[in-house]
């Protein structure tokens, strides 16, 4: 029997199974899931994802529990979840919030200092309402970040973030997260992590985002970044002070010399 999503899901067999979606686009074809815009009963757009039996059951339940206790506009909102039998298989699935934006990958290099500051601002206090809910994201990067039309920044996918209070899906000593965005901390496999580790992930985010330069290798681990890059003001000569001295600050190596909360970075750029 072949896997479940060898060929790709189709349109037509979503139709099937769910009669009552109107179903777009496919976006994500693949081994690992499917992903497809449709339109809800009340006209909103959305996305349907399915995950493949090769996901981890208690990363999807992370990611769907994450997501159900949270309302926020600067976290994806969660509609529905549930499971369906497609290809003689049951498959998970969850329904969310489509959000019309540009991701952050399209961005660097390319913010202002008015938007930059309100990335730290809306990114910031995102990480903090997950913190609330003893949440780390632990994928902090470009491709998990989307700005909305209206300017707002919006943290998506919680695939892979750690609910404190719920098992925890890797061991001491590995890692899980994206190599060029973790924090030293994460990426030598600590399982204690905080809010911090995502700060320091946010540090890299917007050093990218100003600069277009990663503060340190992209896509190689940090596990031996016990130093601090050059200051983004070695870069970017425009921008301000408070702006480049919270940034340098996020990339602290060790977690006690990063802002003590995440109100110290929102606060500063509140409008």
């Amino acid at each position: 029997m072949p896997p479940p999503f060898n060929p790709p899901l189709s349109i037509a067999e979503i139709r099937d199974v769910f009669p009552d979606l109107s179903i777009d686009t496919a976006l994500q074809p693949g081994g690992q899931g499917s992903v497809f815009t449709i339109n809800t009963a009340t006209s909103n757009k959305a996305v349907l994802k399915i995950y493949s039996q090769d996901t981890a059951l208690i990363r999807i339940r992370h990611e769907i529990e994450a997501l159900k206790e949270i309302e926020s506009k600067y976290i994806v909102k969660l509609y529905n979840y549930g499971e369906v039998a497609l290809r003689n298989s049951q498959l998970k699935f969850s329904i969310m919030e489509y959000i019309s934006g540009n991701e952050a990958t399209q961005l660097l290099a390319k913010l202002s200092l008015v938007e930059t500051k309100r990335a730290l601002h809306d990114i910031s206090l995102g990480i903090e309402i997950l913190w609330d809910k003893r949440i780390v994201h632990r994928d902090i990067k470009p491709g998990n970040i989307i700005r909305r039309d209206n300017g707002d920044f919006v943290i998506i996918d919680l695939g892979i973030a750690k609910h404190l209070d719920k098992t925890v899906a890797t061991k001491t000593g590995s890692w899980l997260g994206t190599p060029g965005y973790m924090s030293p901390e994460q990426a030598a496999g600590r399982r204690a992590l905080t809010f911090k580790s995502d700060l320091f992930c946010l540090g890299i985010l917007i050093y990218e985002l100003v600069s277009g330069n990663h503060p340190f290798i992209r896509n190689q681990n940090l596990i031996n970044v016990l130093r601090t890059p050059p200051s983004l003001k070695s870069f970017v000569s425009t921008i301000d002070d408070s702006t480049s001295d919270i940034v340098d600050k996020l990339l602290q190596p060790f977690p006690l010399d990063r802002p003590r909360s995440c109100r110290e970075v929102y606060s500063i750029f509140r409008g």
